[in-house]
This record gives C-alpha cells, structure tokens and sequence, in this order.
C-alpha cells in the first residue's frame, strides 16, 4: 500500500515508514469517507399541494362524487314525493330517506338579546352573539374605525381558481344514469356514496388546513400554478364581545348585535338555556318541506338521545 505522497510517512519503502499522514493526505481521507449529503426536497407551497391535488385527480374525483350525490338524493326524492308517508327505512341498506316539515322563521333579535342578558350571565350573552356589521355600516359607519380595537387576530381560508386548463382538466361530461334504476337500487348506492365523499372531504380539509399555513402564501396572498391559482382570504372579523360590552353597554349590543343560531343551540342542547326561550322571539313566516337520505343507525342513535334528554327533563319535573 503506498501514497504518492512524499511528505507523509505512510510510504511503506521508506525505513522510517509509519502511518503518520500530512495534514494535506488527512483531509482528503476524511473527504473521502465523509458521508454525501443529500439534497433536500423542496417544502411543497400552498401552490404545488393545489397541483397535486388537480394532477392525481382527487379534486376532480371530490367534485364528481358531490354530483352524483346529489343527483341520487333528487331522483330519489322525485320517487317518493307522492307517497302518502313521509319517512322511508330501507333497514337492508342502513338508510332512511324523509321529509321534514321545518319552519321559516323571522327572529325579533333585539327583543332576544335584551332577553338572554336578563336569563344568562353577561360573559354567556357575549359568547353566543356577534356584532352586526352591515347595521353598523349602514347606521353608524363611523364606529367601524372605532370597533376595529375590539378586533380579534384575522384568521383566513384558501380558495382555489381555475384558468381555461384547470377548468377543462374539472368538466364533467353527461349526467348520471339514473332513471333506469329502481328505489333499492338508488337507496343501495346512498352510503357507499356518501363514505367516500366523506373521506375525500376530510383529505381535502386537511390538505386546506396545510395550504393557509404556507409561508409563501402568507406573504403574498396569492400563488399562482399551471392550472389556475390558490388565494388566501380573510374571514368574516370577529370581534371581543367581552371588552364591547365593557366599553358601548349592553344597550349598544342589543341594538347592533345579532344571535348566532348555533351556539345558541349549544345551549339548548346543554340545557343551559330552555329552548323557549328562544321561540317565543322567532315568528312562524311559513313552512318548507325539506328531503333529506341519512345513515339509519345514526338517526336512531340521535333520537335515543333526545329521547334520553326529553326523560330526564320530565323527571326533573317532579324531583
């Protein structure tokens, strides 16, 4: 084994040889046997995700499954509208098809704000109502300035557009087949149907979540891609309902304050709030009649609760 070397004594004809190397043959050892990086992968942006998601066909597949969809629960409602009932079980396929009778209402929210202050604590008013911006801004545009003190940090969602490629690469062609099959055929399709939108959805959700995190979108609000762009938008602002009420009073929100029917639900459901107490301030305009396909044992499981709920509150009555 020899070096070419002359100045290190690694040579093994000199007398004196030893493995002594110079400093210049001990760097390129340690050069050589030094591990090769390996270049990174770049981190994908809110752009190249969208792409992704348009070149592999998962957007395209989460639009045609909406369709579809949605075609089979009007065909089947078509099928059932004349039926003298309103409630179909097809327990073979875990489905129930139905018309719900729901009422169109018209709310008195300031006589129902004015009355969740005198039923439930302040910081529970202010967590089931928000301010009322178009009112504001039609009234007392000046306070808008004033009110943005109140705001809380912006929180935003991505939203996608197509150029002539995307939209080409998104048609969907023909309608579905429909008409040539029976009810047990239709109803049979209904939850296949629907699980595989479901996954598709919370795929699309999540790859959502990772876009409005992108630090290049962020910045720029915009990226642009071969088959359009993905822009990062701004929610509705929500506001410090707390420090509102502190500062313009409680008369200021019941008159430019506004309900929000889901967390007042919450209540309800959480029997921190009697449910007539919200009804006796909405007034019965008129009637819809809505259709709607489920999966059977999740209605049943939803009914056993209410059940549940409706027993428990009538034995509270004579505890």
């Amino acid at each position: 084994m020899e070096k070419s070397c002359e100045n290190c004594k690694f040579n093994m004809q000199q007398p004196n040889f030893d493995l002594k190397l110079c400093k210049k043959c001990s760097r390129t050892d340690r050069a050589f046997f030094e591990p090769i990086k390996e270049l990174e992968e770049p981190i994908p942006t809110a752009a190249t995700l969208m792409e992704s998601l348009l070149r592999d066909g998962t957007y395209l597949s989460l639009k045609q499954l909406k369709n579809q969809l949605d075609a089979l629960k009007k065909e089947v409602r078509y099928r059932l509208k004349d039926s003298e009932v309103n409630r179909h079980e097809y327990e073979k396929y875990n489905v129930v098809a139905k018309f719900v009778r729901k009422p169109i209402t018209q709310v008195d929210n300031q006589g129902l704000i004015e009355n969740l202050f005198c039923f439930l604590q302040d910081k529970i008013v202010c967590s089931v109502i928000r301010l009322d911006t178009t009112l504001i801004k039609k009234e007392i545009p000046e306070e808008l300035v004033a009110l943005k003190e109140f705001e809380h940090p912006s929180t935003y969602y991505v939203k996608p557009s197509f150029n002539k490629k995307g939209k080409e690469l998104l048609r969907i062609e023909g309608d579905y087949p429909l008409g040539e099959l029976n009810i047990n055929q239709l109803v049979k399709r209904f939850i296949p149907l629907q699980e595989r939108l479901k996954n598709l959805e919370e795929l699309y959700e999540s790859q959502k979540k990772t876009m409005s995190n992108c630090e290049a979108l962020k910045a720029n609000n915009k990226l642009k891609h071969e088959f359009g762009s993905i822009s990062l938008i701004a929610n509705r602002p929500a506001y410090n309902m707390d420090k509102i009420l502190e500062v313009y009073g409680e008369d200021f929100l019941i008159q430019y304050a506004a309900p929000d029917s889901v967390a007042l639900q919450s209540l309800i459901d959480r029997r921190i709030l009697p449910k007539s107490e919200v009804e006796r301030f909405q007034i019965i305009m008129d009637y819809r009649l809505d259709f709607m396909m489920m999966n059977l044992e999740v209605e049943r499981k939803i009914t056993s609760q209410f059940q549940q709920i409706a027993i428990q509150k009538s034995l509270s009555l004579f505890g």
